[in-house]
């Protein structure tokens, strides 16, 4: 939806009694979003977030808890919700996939369509320089946990080293016969810090060291590590690295967050850091959305294990019983005109602008790597690497 078509102030709120819990359910790291201001004249979009009648009636009087003042929820939700947060100062739209049907499951007792996935369309220079933000909401009676994840993937690819290392060294310091070895440093094609570069290791496994001295012709071995595992978060990427969250685990993976909300309304902005200070001009740190048919179903960062294609929002009950799921992708657009035409428009125009000769696509996307088998991002995070 326009969030600048919305009037009311947003609230960052849960139920009576909330505790906020950081569990490794997913990853995210501590970090905030930048805010803007437009300025420019858009036309209005559809508001597609909130769809749901408020029927306030007897439940007016909510309360919910904005750190430690108790506030009136004016606008209790009616579903278990992903919503734009009002005066969001640049164009979003937030719906179902498929369809222009808020992003949203009403209370059912039948469970019936408990599972929905969203999209949240962004301009790509939008995204990339001011990040993302959005609001998980709950009705009052519906959940006792939210369990909030964050979209992850493979950054770059994990792999176990070679087994077998040995070079051989005379007095004077040469090396020689090396295998596995440049000038006796133990290679891996998985440690992207070697040689220079400022990658992560992500090289797993142990392998034998043989080292020969030329001269006497002795050998020595032992048994190394190639020491990826200790850093092994250090490999991902993605939103859980963005979006605020419950810090990191001591091997570098993010934490999720679960909200208890013990059957009360809930409202919390979820904000994820803008990508323009650190990175290149590439989107995939945040943008998600990719075609099943581009990708032989998903692109190759996001099938390793650990990796999260959604940002998802779950609603539980006291037994970790899944109650509803809200799965959400977001997806950037290289034009503005084309934004603005809604479902009929299309995000991924190409080609160069007008007079201008500059790109139109200006940003990268899972959709630019079309086909590429190894379309990993290799993306260099800030403080990763030497």
């Amino acid at each position: 939806s326009m969030g600048n078509s919305q009037d009311n102030a947003w609230f960052c709120v849960a139920g009576p009694g909330v505790k906020r819990l950081a569990v490794a359910l997913s990853m995210v790291s501590l970090l905030f979003a930048v805010g803007c201001k437009d300025t420019s004249k858009r036309k209005a979009l559809p508001d597609w977030s909130r769809g749901f009648d408020t029927n306030l009636g007897q439940d007016a009087g909510v309360l919910v808890l904005n750190g430690d003042a108790a506030v009136l929820m004016e606008d209790v939700p009616q579903a278990f919700s992903l919503e734009i947060p009002s005066k969001t100062p640049y164009p979003i739209r937030l719906h179902r996939r498929g369809s222009e049907m808020p992003c949203a499951i009403k209370p059912n007792p039948s469970f019936s369509q408990n599972e929905i996935d969203c999209i949240l369309d962004m301009d790509e220079l939008d995204l990339w320089v001011l990040g993302l933000k959005y609001n998980v909401a709950v009705p009052k009676g519906m959940c006792d946990f939210v369990a909030v994840q964050f979209y992850m993937y493979e950054n770059f690819p994990i792999g176990v080293g070679p087994d077998e290392v040995s070079y051989t060294i005379d007095k004077d310091g040469n090396y020689s016969e090396e295998v596995n070895s440049f000038q006796g440093e133990p290679l891996c094609p998985y440690d992207y810090s070697q040689q220079g570069s400022r990658g992560p290791n992500c090289c797993t496994g142990s392998y034998t060291l043989t080292v020969k001295h030329a001269e006497s012709g002795n050998e020595s071995t032992k048994i190394a590590f190639w020491g990826g595992e200790a850093r092994l978060g250090d490999c991902y990427g993605g939103g859980a690295y963005r979006c605020e969250g419950g810090g990191l685990t001591d091997d570098g993976f993010p934490l999720g967050i679960i909200y208890y909300i013990d059957r009360n309304a809930f409202r919390k902005t979820m904000i994820c850091e803008g990508l323009s200070e650190h990175f290149p001009k590439d989107n995939r740190p945040l943008a998600n959305y990719y075609e099943p048919a581009d990708h032989n179903g998903l692109p190759t960062a996001l099938r390793a294990p650990l990796a999260i294609p959604a940002y998802t929002a779950t609603c539980l009950d006291d037994a970790e019983e899944i109650i509803a799921r809200i799965n959400l992708y977001v997806r950037e657009w290289n034009e503005e005109v084309e934004f603005d035409k809604g479902d009929s428009g299309d995000p991924d125009t190409t080609g160069t602008e007008p007079d201008w000769m500059t790109p139109i696509n200006d940003l990268t996307d899972w959709g630019d790597l079309a086909g590429n088998p190894d379309d990993y991002p290799r993306i260099l995070r800030p403080g990763i690497g030497g």
